[in-house]
């Protein structure tokens, strides 16, 4: 299974990255901000992007956003776990309430432990629709 890291902090990035392949994920590449996020989705395919909640510039929702935009050119063709230093419960809440299926929910205080099973998790749910192929934005 391959992720994309989208953080914008490199050691943050970097830490995920060792994680995931000491879980048995390939690293698909990193992105610091959205522009760079959106671009690397475009031309690598991975089957999970892995986002930070806030990035620049504003470190507010760009996260959100990007979530947001993913969903809109990619439908559910990719997984999605957001990630948040802090609790976001209304986000939280909002995605268990939408049943956004494909898309996880982690505290960056969990990393270590639990990345590799929230990676799967957002994953399995979108692996429906690419059982024949790459998935269709149309989801």
């Amino acid at each position: 299974m391959r992720a994309v890291i989208a953080d914008d902090s490199l050691l943050v990035r970097e830490g995920i990255v060792r994680v995931l392949e000491d879980g048995g994920f390939e690293g698909a590449g990193q992105a610091g901000d959205v522009d760079g996020l959106l671009a690397l989705l475009a031309s690598t395919s991975p089957d999970v992007a892995i986002i930070d909640i806030r990035m620049p510039p504003t470190f507010t929702d760009e996260g959100l956003r990007a979530l947001v935009t993913i969903r809109e050119q990619h439908g559910q063709a990719i997984g999605i776990l957001v990630l948040s230093h802090h609790t976001e419960a209304a986000f939280a809440l909002r995605l268990l309430a939408d049943g956004a299926d494909g898309t996880g929910y982690l505290l960056k205080a969990f990393l270590r432990r639990r990345v590799p099973m929230a990676t799967r998790r957002a994953r399995c749910h979108v692996s429906k629709d690419r059982a024949g192929g790459r998935g269709s934005p149309s989801g």
